[in-house]
């Protein structure tokens, strides 16, 4: 597999950390866009972009994240997120893909979908329902305190609790209506509850759900055939023991 680590410029000439891959030999078929979580950087994908190979992959850091450059004040909010995962993925040579939003990236990779329906054929959320939370001055302050300065800067915390909003992307996730894989850990400190489930199959009959015994808010090592598993017989159209 080939793997380049490069950066891309959003629209606010913020310079953004993301990683190609590509495979000769590729288990599925498609391409895909990996969204990360909250405060994410290219690592939270090695072990899916390496162990999944996808025909080619996208990943990125967010703003203020890993080597991704810090943002201009006012500029953490969900809207300029949305378009560093536009400017991620137009690094790809696909013209239709796939998108893995996880944790509070879910939000955002339906938002993506909605504004690229053309783009998006499939979605993947990892454990978290598509809503994006108004952050609390203790989660600020949880973060600063515990923070890799290496993999985020004290201005980004700030800047994502400062422009930080309630997004609910329930509707357009129902109007997308796309084939979807809910990935729930089933240890506690998973952030998708049963209520999300039930809420999520109702809305999008499409929706697949995979647990993973092993894992609560991640995806532990001892779950990773599961997904792996998984993940093949869903995007080449097979059932997936679930």
């Amino acid at each position: 597999m080939e793997q380049n680590f490069e950066f891309v410029t959003a629209p606010d000439d913020v310079t953004l950390e993301y990683r190609y891959s590509k495979s000769s030999e590729p288990k599925i078929p498609h391409a895909i866009v990996f969204v990360p979580g909250m405060l994410g950087t290219v690592s939270a994908f090695n072990n899916r972009v390496e162990e999944m190979l996808f025909k080619e992959a996208i990943t990125f850091s967010h703003r203020g994240c890993g080597k991704s450059a810090n943002a201009p004040t006012g500029h953490y909010s969900f809207d300029w997120r949305l378009k560093d995962v536009e400017a991620a993925a137009s690094k790809l040579s696909s013209e239709k893909f796939v998108v893995y939003g996880f944790s509070r990236g879910a939000a955002l990779a339906v938002a993506y979908a909605k504004q690229n329906p053309k783009k998006v054929t499939s979605l993947i959320l990892g454990d978290c329902a598509p809503t994006y939370k108004k952050t609390s001055e203790k989660w600020r302050d949880s973060v600063l305190a515990n923070a890799v300065p290496e993999l985020l800067s004290a201005e980004a915390a700030n800047g994502f609790h400062d422009d930080s909003s309630e997004v609910d992307m329930l509707r357009a996730f129902e109007e997308l209506a796309l084939p979807t894989l809910l990935i729930k850990g089933e240890k506690e400190g998973s952030l998708l509850t049963e209520e999300d489930i039930t809420t999520l199959v109702a809305l999008n009959p499409k929706t697949k759900v995979l647990r993973l015994p092993n894992s609560a808010h991640g995806v532990e090592n001892k779950d990773r055939d599961l997904v792996t598993k998984a993940f093949i017989k869903f995007f080449n159209g097979e059932e997936p023991d679930l």
